[in-house]
């Protein structure tokens, strides 16, 4: 028995090794199996690398020459190129569509439209245009916030151009940051002394800001270059008002009324300013225009959802 046992023993190791060579082959074969796998996915990664950097090459080559081709132009412009040159001047450039898409899209910001700049061609004219545009689109959807970067911008490629300082302002002034709402509209009148808009947005800041002084001087410009202009009046009343002149306040917003006799707010403040006087019958008179104003309204929209 002894002698079985110890041949037994003998036998388990070569069992062992067979098991593992079995094993060990059976991985090789996965791996020599997997192989062409493999390479076949080197070789896309490699291709697609390599179709990656012929992209870029040909990015670069077509900037470079076009850099090129426009140096050679401005130093040889001739007269005839001057003409043709201002007969598209009220068109903008394939490349400003471009980035037309691609700011509306969210692909760039301004940020990094200067490094586009090294290859494209993008004129002044261009970049306002651009900026205008998206800033006037986040305005319309009342996002002031995002307006601004753009708006700043817009403001610093054309500086002699009022509209984009107002906008500026408006967004401002949405934005709570009135005192800066009223710097940029000083600059806008620095621009266009006679600039409306400005000084009836910059007036009525200054009533927000009980600067009832500064913005009756303001008015009184307004109604010196545009005297038919109800909402100037109204906003006189108020200053007046501000300033304890209740009579000059009523005298304005009748003013108001005969301009434009339809506005409810005009009549309402009107009949405030009577109660103020112990007034009350003539303050009477104009709640009760109120009352048929807005019973006409009441009206108007009942007809429309018919």
């Amino acid at each position: 028995m002894g002698r079985n046992e110890e041949k037994g023993n003998e036998k388990e190791p070569e069992v062992e090794i067979n098991y593992q060579e079995t094993k060990t082959k059976e991985k090789e074969t996965k791996v020599k199996e997997q192989e062409p796998v493999a390479k076949e996915k080197k070789l896309k990664a490699k291709a697609q690398e390599e179709k990656i950097e012929d992209h870029e090459s040909e990015i670069k080559a077509k900037g470079k020459q076009k850099v090129k081709v426009s140096d050679g132009r401005a130093a040889k412009k001739t007269s005839r190129e001057e003409a043709s040159a201002s007969d598209t001047d009220g068109q903008y450039s394939s490349v400003f569509y471009w980035h037309s898409f691609l700011l509306y899209c969210g692909r760039i910001l301004h940020k990094v439209l200067d490094f586009y700049n090294q290859f494209f061609d993008l004129t002044p004219k261009d970049k306002a245009k651009l900026y205008s545009n998206i800033s006037k689109h986040y305005i319309n959807k009342g996002l002031y916030d995002k307006a601004l970067s753009y708006l700043k911008e817009w403001s610093k490629v054309d500086p002699t151009n009022t509209e984009p300082l107002y906008q500026l302002g408006i967004a401002l002034a949405a934005s709570g940051n009135r005192k800066s709402a009223m710097g940029v509209f000083s600059k806008v009148l620095n621009l266009d002394p006679q600039h409306l808009g400005a000084i009836h947005r910059r007036s009525s800041i200054m009533l927000k800001l009980k600067e009832f002084k500064p913005a009756a001087d303001e008015l009184e410009k307004a109604l010196a270059i545009d005297g038919d202009n109800p909402k100037f009046f109204y906003l006189y009343a108020v200053a007046q008002e501000g300033l304890g002149e209740i009579d000059k306040a009523i005298e304005a917003l009748e003013k108001a009324i005969e301009l434009d006799p339809d506005e409810i707010k005009y009549h309402q403040h009107l009949g405030f300013l009577n109660v103020s006087k112990d007034d009350h019958k003539t303050a009477a008179k104009s709640f009760t225009k109120v009352m048929e104003l807005e019973r006409e309204m009441e009206e108007e929209d009942d007809e429309e959802s018919y």
